[in-house]
C-alpha cells in the first residue's frame, strides 16, 4: 500500500501530467523512433483544407505540435527517405499551417530544399493532425518538383 501524507499532495498531480505529456509525444513521433513508417504515405495531401495565419485559434495548438515535431527535427530526413532513399541529410523548416474544416483536420506544412538538382526543388511533409484526439493521423511525403 502507497501512503502519501499531506506534504506531497502536489507531487502526485505533477507525476501524473509528466506521464500524460510523454505519451502524447510517444504517441506522436514513437512509432518513428522504432522504425514503423505505417502512417507515411507517398503523396501530398489529398484533403480540402484553408492557410491558417498567426492570431488564429488554433495558434497555441499549432505551436504545441511544432515544439514537438521540431524537437526531433532530424527524423524529418529519415521520414522522406523511408519514400525517396536518394536525398542526403535535409534541412526541414516550418512553412505553413492549414486547416481542413471537413474532417476537422490540422495540416503542418514542412519543406527542404535540394540545390542544384535539375529537376526537383525539394521535399515536403505535411504533418495531418487530429486535433480532438491530438493524435498524428498521417504523414504526406512528396517531391517539389522545379517549376
Amino acid at each position: 500500500m502507497i501512503t502519501i501524507n499531506r506534504r506531497s499532495y502536489w507531487l502526485f498531480p505533477a507525476l501524473i501530467l509528466a506521464q500524460l505529456i510523454g505519451c502524447r509525444e510517444d504517441d506522436i513521433l514513437g512509432d518513428f523512433k522504432r522504425g514503423d513508417y505505417h502512417i507515411v504515405v507517398a503523396g501530398s495531401y489529398d484533403g480540402t483544407a484553408d492557410y491558417i495565419g498567426s492570431g488564429s485559434a488554433c495558434e497555441k495548438t499549432v505551436a504545441d505540435y511544432r515544439r514537438l515535431i521540431e524537437a526531433h527535427i532530424a527524423m524529418l530526413s529519415d521520414i522522406t527517405r523511408h519514400d525517396f532513399p536518394g536525398p542526403a541529410p535535409l534541412r526541414f523548416e516550418f512553412k505553413m499551417a492549414l486547416w481542413d474544416r471537413i474532417r476537422n483536420y490540422l495540416v503542418l506544412r514542412y519543406y527542404a530544399p535540394l540545390a542544384h538538382d535539375t529537376i526537383y526543388a525539394g521535399y515536403q511533409l505535411f504533418f495531418v493532425c487530429e486535433v480532438e484526439r491530438k493524435g498524428l493521423v498521417r504523414i504526406y511525403s512528396s517531391e517539389v518538383p522545379l517549376e
